[in-house]
C-alpha cells in the first residue's frame, strides 16, 4: 500500500520518515487493518458535512487517490466559511511527506480564525 500513502518517488528521497511509517503499518494486524479499511469504506459523512459550525479546513495531498484535492474542495462548498488546501507532491500522508508546508497551510488558515 506505499504507492497509496505516499506520492511517487518519496520513499527513494526520504531517509527517515517514510521507512518509519511503513514500519509501523508492517506492525499492524492484517485481520485488524482489513476490518478499519472495510469500516471506512462504508463511513460516509459527506451528506452530513453541512452541519459542521466551526472553522474547519479541508487538506489533501496532490496525489491522494483516496481523499483527492476534489473531494476535499467539494466537502468544503458544503461547509460554510470552510477552506479546502492542497499539499503538493504528496499522497495520502502529506505531514509525512512536507510536514513544513502542511504545517504552512494550518497556520495560515489559524491566522485567519
Amino acid at each position: 500500500t506505499a504507492d497509496r500513502w505516499f506520492a511517487a518517488g518519496f520513499l527513494e528521497e526520504d531517509i527517515a520518515a517514510g521507512p518509519l511509517v511503513l514500519a509501523d503499518l508492517a506492525l499492524v494486524d492484517d485481520e485488524a487493518y482489513i476490518a478499519a479499511a472495510t469500516a471506512a469504506k462504508s463511513y460516509d459523512l459527506s451528506g452530513s458535512v453541512h452541519a459542521i459550525t466551526v472553522p474547519t479546513l479541508f487538506l489533501a495531498g496532490a496525489q491522494d487517490p483516496g481523499f483527492s484535492p476534489e473531494a476535499m474542495s467539494s466537502l468544503a462548498e458544503r461547509v460554510d466559511g470552510a477552506q479546502s488546501a492542497t499539499v503538493p507532491d504528496s499522497a495520502h500522508l502529506p505531514m509525512v511527506e512536507h510536514p513544513e508546508l502542511v504545517a504552512d497551510r494550518i497556520h495560515g488558515f489559524c491566522s485567519l480564525l
